[in-house]
């Protein structure tokens, strides 16, 4: 059976994407996951084609000063919304994320 491709995000402020990883990447589990930072995701958005899963950790994004996850989740919005909305929303893959990601997530 083929493992999922996770695709763990990094940068600006998140953290936890080593344990999120590691989770993901434990036998019972049975995922194979990436980390990546938001910002190669946005230079090249066609990377986010080779993963079934998205996930994104929590941490203290942009400082966490605003208000957790909105600057990132407005980042992600932004430059994201095509690629996301293209391929990865209607081919019914998952996203998961953890406490500020949680914020991001549902923006």
């Amino acid at each position: 059976m083929k493992r999922p491709q996770v695709l763990v995000l990094t940068g600006y402020g998140i953290n936890c994407e080593y344990e999120t990883a590691h989770a993901f990447n434990l036998p019972s589990v049975g995922g194979e996951a990436t980390r990546m930072h938001v910002g190669d995701i946005i230079a090249q958005p066609q990377q986010l084609e080779r993963f079934h899963i998205l996930a994104i950790p929590g941490g203290f994004a942009f400082g966490d000063d605003i208000a957790a996850g909105i600057v990132l989740a407005t980042k992600l919005r932004y430059r994201l919304e095509r690629p996301l909305s293209a391929s990865w929303y209607p081919s019914g893959r998952d996203r998961r994320s953890v406490a500020a990601g949680s914020h991001a997530h549902r923006q």
